[in-house]
């Protein structure tokens, strides 16, 4: 599929605000709300938009994030789909990301309490120990989200970024809460 300046302008709009109607992101980009409509369902379809996700900040639910980078040994196709499908089932991995260099896999932990990071990575060790050549864990304290920079087609930058440090307090969730969050980020 062609993408021309009006599917990155709107790719753009999405990325700053993607709770923007299209009737908002119309005027911007000086287009109808049904251009903009037809022009995101095109964009759906060849899969170029893929879903929508929820970005929350699990650190003021109390949570804390580790990044794990591993360098593996070893490890043919079949080790590697072992390990993609513990990561995928695993309750503590918010995602991971497969890379090419010096490390092989990135991945993000979650957990309440550091005993529940150790057991975590105990366990992680304990089934791939023999491929696991090299780590490094990182505690995740500060965030930068920043949009997709380069899918703005305005030269002046209509670009943001914002920076966000660990909260100081834990915030309660009642279950009907628990609930939703849950399901928001299964979707």
């Amino acid at each position: 599929m062609k993408v021309d300046s009006f599917d990155l302008s709107i790719l753009s709009q999405l990325d700053c605000n993607a709770r923007q109607s299209y009737s908002e992101i119309g005027k911007k980009i000086k287009r109808s709300k049904q251009f903009v409509g037809h022009r995101i369902n095109r964009l759906e379809e060849k899969k170029i938009i893929c879903k929508y996700i929820l970005d929350a900040d699990i650190r003021a639910l109390g949570y804390t994030l580790f990044s794990i980078f591993l360098q593996f040994q070893n490890a043919d196709l079949e080790w590697e789909s072992k390990i993609t499908d513990y990561l995928r089932k695993s309750k503590y991995v918010g995602y991971f990301l497969r890379a090419l260099g010096n490390w092989d896999v990135f991945i993000s932990v979650k957990s309440e309490n550091i005993s529940d990071f150790y057991n975590f990575l105990g366990d992680l060790h304990r089934r791939f120990h023999s491929l696991i050549k090299k780590e490094s864990i990182n505690l995740e304290f500060r965030g930068v989200d920043t949009n997709l920079k380069f899918l703005s087609v305005n030269k002046e930058g209509d670009n943001y970024y914002s920076v966000s440090a660990p909260p100081n307090q834990k915030i309660d969730l009642n279950e009907v809460e628990k609930e939703v969050f849950t399901r928001l980020r299964e979707n």
